[in-house]
């Protein structure tokens, strides 16, 4: 468990990714239900909604990924557990996997930079509420940076793993 100030920061970006979460999943659930009624039931669609929803999206697609890996619930292929039955063997799977994770991660960090800067040069608009395409753009780039960094705490723990494994059975001998 991490305490003091580490801790406090920890659990702060937590509670900031669930409050993401759920703003940005309530906002697209009303104005999803708000353009239902409107089209369907009052045939008063309302211009520019198509707009405003991509942008809780993106949000919610990002935040969530972050999440997904800060709880290391995202999805993965456990095959080598099932096949060897050996903790060394198994944990330097698990330190190759994570290291490809977060290579991948850095990887797309760097994409996500490339397409933040261009949103933010490039100045696009929407079409109908004239809103800056940058914000649903930077979701992606804030998004993988935190994937990033939580991919890069899995490594760590997981070569930690790999070394207590190692000193224990050096022990033995």
């Amino acid at each position: 468990m991490i305490k003091g100030a580490r801790g406090a920061i920890w659990q702060g970006m937590d509670k900031l990714q669930q409050i993401i979460l759920i703003l940005t999943s309530v906002f697209i659930s009303v104005f999803m239900f708000v353009e239902v009624m409107l089209r369907y039931v009052f045939h008063k669609p309302l211009m520019g909604i198509e707009e405003i929803i991509p942008l809780g999206a993106m949000w919610l697609y990002f935040i969530g990924a972050s999440y997904g890996s800060y709880k290391r619930t995202h999805i993965k292929a456990e095959v080598v557990e099932v096949i060897v039955k050996k903790p060394r063997p198994v944990s330097i799977a698990r330190v190759v996997a994570s290291f490809v994770s977060f290579g991948v991660a850095l990887y797309l960090c760097k994409w996500g930079l490339d397409f933040f800067i261009f949103g933010v040069t490039a100045g696009q608009l929407s079409a109908t509420l004239f809103i800056p395409m940058v914000y649903s753009q930077s979701a992606v780039f804030f998004g993988m940076i935190l994937m990033t960094f939580y991919f890069l705490i899995e490594l760590i723990d997981r070569v930690r793993t790999l070394r207590q494994l190692n000193v224990a059975s050096a022990e033995e001998k």
